[in-house]
């Protein structure tokens, strides 16, 4: 579990500077910005992502094993023990995580922000980092039917190009599943940077109606920006999860257990 934890950590950081340059981006950066912001917003979040990753994986083998007592089967376990821990108070350092790399500074963050912040993020983790961290070293769900690939000839290029593009369930549910709760985390994040402590709801809801032009199609403008921002991460992050796990540091060590403990190194997705 260990092993998967650090796989998702690196995923998720290699996958971060796509989410920050795009967040600049759309509202309003140069791409010298944009790019800066991408760099710096991710390494803003490293020991943020260390210290998450790291008590996932001690934390939630104990929890598994816990549900399992429980008459729940392991896939429900290990489940059920990530929503869990996440709940537990995990969500919070992710608030902080997401608000730090978005240039968010503390001094800028207010309690009432947090009202719309931390159930939203709730909302996106359930379908972004818990999605993505489930799927790291595991065989990807098809999004489309296996018939394709031995269908007419444009349907296997089809099959193809999604299978080479890692297009799965799992895109489908991080890129589409996250847009309307990152609508709200941006609405949040933009007017802290830009009023600070003077933030209040008001001005939170306005930006999520109006946008940065304070109009209705301003704000369904907003809304599109944030959907194409979710599928471009999405994407990256999907492709980073798809890829094979090479960590030769944890197969040296679990090569060198006893024999009695070789079930250890069978790593369970």
């Amino acid at each position: 579990n260990i092993q998967k934890n650090s796989a998702a950590a690196v995923n998720v950081l290699m996958a971060s500077p796509t989410f920050y340059f795009l967040f600049a981006k759309m509202h309003g950066q140069s791409i010298f910005i944009s790019c800066v912001r991408a760099i710096t917003g991710t390494m803003r979040i490293v020991p943020f992502m260390g210290f998450f990753y790291a008590a996932f994986g001690v934390t939630v083998p104990f929890l598994t094993q816990a549900l399992m007592a429980r008459g729940q089967t392991y896939e429900e376990a290990q489940g059920n023990a990530g929503v869990i821990l996440m709940l537990s108070g995990f969500f919070v350092i992710e608030a902080l995580v997401e608000l730090r790399g978005c240039g968010v500074t503390f001094a800028q963050m207010t309690p009432a922000s947090f009202i719309l912040y931390l159930p939203a993020l709730i909302g996106r983790l359930a379908t972004g980092v818990l999605t993505q961290q489930k799927k790291t070293g595991s065989e990807s769900d098809p999004l489309l039917p296996e018939s394709w690939r031995e269908g007419p000839t444009w349907q296997q290029h089809t099959a193809m190009t999604f299978d080479m593009l890692h297009l799965d369930k799992d895109f489908i549910t991080t890129a589409m599943g996250t847009s309307v709760f990152q609508h709200v985390l941006n609405g949040v994040t933009w007017t802290l940077l830009n009023k600070g402590k003077a933030s209040t709801l008001g001005d939170i809801a306005r930006f999520l109606l109006g946008g940065m032009s304070g109009t209705a199609l301003s704000g369904a403008a907003q809304f599109g920006k944030t959907f194409i921002l979710r599928s471009l991460f999405g994407f990256s992050w999907n492709w980073f999860s798809s890829q094979p796990v090479d960590m030769p540091a944890y197969e040296g060590y679990l090569a060198s257990l006893p024999k009695e403990l070789d079930a250890a190194k069978a790593w369970q997705p």
